[in-house]
């Protein structure tokens, strides 16, 4: 029996015979790929699909880069209207996020902190600079995005790593590296891919890590279908909501997410992402 479709997406799976670990859904769009098991070369037509829609996302953001500006960039249709990250931020929640961390882990071990899509690293830098040197010291600080934003000079101390990747094809040494993973209308509001990046983003935590996301509330249109993303955020295998709040702008839903405990195999039917 298939699952009802209650979100205007398509949940039924079909597995690639032609390309090892690539798995569909019913309307095509890639959903696993089972990398790193299976290298990206096993799977080029996938691979090449996945790469092409991300290569239109970094032309959006190079074209704001060169034309827009700090209160206009990184403005996209969402829904009925325009969404302005400017109007946006997580900043409070993610810093308590961390703050339980840095509480409930032995002071020797770093807590690792990953914001993913994060652009010019304000978001990452403001929450960064409210610690004091002792606690600065415990943090290990990752900031990704498509392309590369110049970062504001006040923030600079604030940035470990600089990685320039997407959610969908993350470098392996991301696996189960971070504590805490933040997307600020970042992820779900431009991937043609989301249950790919949400699998990637739960590979990327350790075990009981949080990520906490910005969520549109309005349906999105995904491979000519409309998505419903909190409908399968709510309902995916890899991550469990803890906290659900409504982000200070009134457009988006905030999501605290939780990696599943149990252990799940890096590869398999289960979480082969």
């Amino acid at each position: 029996m298939n699952t009802p479709d209650t979100s205007g997406q398509h949940y039924e799976k079909t597995i690639s015979r032609q390309e090892p670990g690539i798995v569909r859904n019913s309307s095509g769009r890639i959903i696993q790929t089972g990398y790193p098991t299976i290298p990206s070369g096993q799977w080029p037509r996938a691979y090449n699909e996945i790469t092409t829609a991300l290569n239109g996302h970094v032309d959006i953001e190079n074209f704001f880069l060169s034309h827009g500006t700090l209160d206009n960039r990184g403005a996209y249709r969402i829904g009925p209207g325009i969404f302005h990250i400017s109007s946006s931020s997580i900043q409070e929640p993610f810093k308590k996020i961390v703050d339980k961390k840095l509480k409930n882990t032995d002071t020797s071990q770093k807590i690792t902190v990953c914001d993913m899509g994060g652009g010019d690293g304000t978001l990452l830098g403001k929450v960064v600079k409210q610690y004091d040197s002792t606690e600065r010291s415990r943090l290990e600080t990752t900031l990704t995005s498509l392309v590369d934003f110049p970062r504001q000079p006040f923030y600079s101390d604030t940035v470990d790593n600089v990685v320039i990747t997407s959610a969908e094809l993350p470098p392996t040494e991301f696996y189960e590296s971070f504590d805490v993973i933040a997307a600020q209308n970042s992820i779900y509001f431009w991937t043609d891919f989301p249950e790919l990046a949400t699998g990637k983003v739960a590979k990327m935590l350790k075990p009981g890590g949080i990520f906490i996301a910005t969520i549109p509330l309005e349906p999105q249109k995904i491979s000519n279908e409309q998505f419903d993303m909190i409908s399968y955020l709510k309902n995916n295998p890899h991550l469990r909501i803890t906290k659900p709040s409504m982000d200070r702008s009134g457009k988006a839903l905030v999501l605290e997410m939780e990696k599943m405990r149990t252990t799940i195999p890096r590869s398999g039917t289960i979480f082969s992402c």
